[in-house]
């Protein structure tokens, strides 16, 4: 395992939120819209991509608010 794969799951053991997957030094990997596909954000550096996931993935407080959170909840009651 390399340096930013032990990063990488460093940060994945701090999220709360339970669409989270994974993350690199500056996106952020999350459920998919179907059965083996995940939505991959992709930030302009990893400042930004660290300050997402410490306002939602890592937000017990907030990570509901995240919208790709909300499309997933949404999703689900739908069935």
């Amino acid at each position: 395992m390399n340096g930013g794969d032990a990063m990488a799951d460093y940060n994945s053991a701090k999220a709360v939120c339970p669409y989270y997957h994974k993350c690199d030094s500056n996106r952020v990997c999350c459920d998919g819209v179907e059965d083996g596909t995940s939505i991959h954000l992709v930030f302009g550096d990893s400042k930004r991509q660290k300050a997402y996931r410490e306002r939602f993935c890592n937000s017990l407080e907030r990570y509901q608010t995240c919208k790709l959170c909300e499309m997933f909840d949404r999703l689900h009651e739908d069935g």
